[in-house]
């Protein structure tokens, strides 16, 4: 049981690190002062990702072996996902308890440790995240850690959202600077390079690529690459895929957007271009563009519009494709369609005084 001048001395030191306003120090003191309350060595925070799905924010301790570590961040995201479920704290206060709660093997980290707790954030009923301690320490002092969450836990459900906020509206300024500078240029070559290059870092993917259809034989042809590296395939192996085959094949012929998670899952996923490219596509994201119809004078026509092709996403970084990256690869690939059928129409143009001259 905690003392009086024990209780005000804590209340004093999570206050002070709510006031911070800052997602990073507000879950860094969190699992500091659970950690001392549970007398835990070691620590770890799961907070709410896309999808709602548990990510580790911050971790404690001296994890030397990186094998252990890795078996250990896997195991622990099952425990932090059982928490979630049920809702409440899990105390195992031996070993024999973690493998009777969990029915997991025991690792080799966990031999170290005698005692585990998985202790859910709840902000309005709702899991916001998830504590793991592990130490030597049989009982439980839930008053302790109750206190800590109540004073800390709406602070850093604010700050989520905050943080979430600020990027989304980082990205929308990244987008309409994006289009702003691919509708400064005429030059194809130059608007289907900047279309890929932002694609690929608006949706945080390893690549993108960009699709036309060809009129001729009403072909899905792969026109212009990127990938992680930076590299921009400008001349790409001759890519084709069959008008309504392939996600992309879909997505054209539907003119509806879709997100794969996982290729293997999907028999939409057109494996030949892999094999050819020899590249392996494990999400994607493809989204149509549809342009606005363009006249010979350049002018555009408010009421038709017709789809020119596909955008498409692929591998993202450190996570699942959102229904945000979709909108904002959506945007891009709306604007800029029609940016590059006005670039095409002047072309035309241009062509045709040539030959007259």
């Amino acid at each position: 049981m905690m003392t009086r001048e024990e209780l005000l001395s804590l209340f004093n030191r999570t206050s002070a690190i709510a006031e911070s306003h800052d997602t990073a120090a507000i879950v860094n003191g969190l699992l500091e002062e659970t950690m001392t309350c549970y007398q835990a060595s070691h620590g770890m925070v799961f907070l709410q990702g896309p999808h709602d799905r548990l990510q580790l924010r911050v971790t404690k301790g001296d994890y030397a072996d990186q094998k252990d570590f890795n078996d250990l961040i896997s195991t622990a995201k099952r425990m932090a996902h059982r928490a979630e479920q049920l809702k409440t704290p899990i105390h195992c206060p031996t070993n024999e308890a973690i493998m009777d709660n969990f029915h997991l093997p025991l690792i080799h980290t966990f031999q170290h440790f005698s005692s585990l707790l998985v202790y859910p954030l709840l902000f309005r009923k709702s899991v916001i995240g998830v504590t793991l301690l592990m130490g030597h320490n049989p009982e439980l002092e839930e008053d302790c850690i109750q206190i800590i969450n109540q004073r800390l836990v709406t602070e850093l459900s604010k700050s989520l959202a905050l943080e979430a906020q600020t990027l989304h509206n980082g990205r929308l300024l990244s987008l309409i600077n994006t289009i702003g500078r691919i509708g400064s240029t005429l030059a194809e070559e130059e608007i289907l390079e900047l279309i890929i290059t932002n694609g690929r870092r608006l949706t945080n993917a390893e690549g993108c690529s960009l699709f036309l259809i060809e009129e001729e034989t009403n072909d899905i042809v792969l026109k212009i690459s990127s990938n992680i590296d930076h590299e921009i395939d400008r001349k790409p192996l001759d890519i084709r895929v069959p008008f309504g085959q392939g996600v992309i094949g879909n997505v054209v012929e539907s003119g509806k957007p879709a997100i794969v998670q996982d290729t293997k899952q999907d028999t939409r996923h057109y494996k030949k271009s892999d094999n050819r490219i020899g590249f392996a596509t494990r999400s994607l994201l493809a989204v149509p563009m549809r342009s606005h119809t363009i006249n010979l004078q350049g002018l555009v026509d408010d009421v038709g519009s017709h789809i020119i092709g596909g955008l498409e996403a692929v591998n993202k970084v450190g996570g699942d494709f959102t229904e945000e990256d979709q909108q904002v690869l959506q945007i891009l690939a709306n604007q800029t369609a029609t940016i590059l059928e006005i670039a095409r129409a002047y072309r035309d143009i241009n062509e045709i005084f040539v030959d007259v001259t």
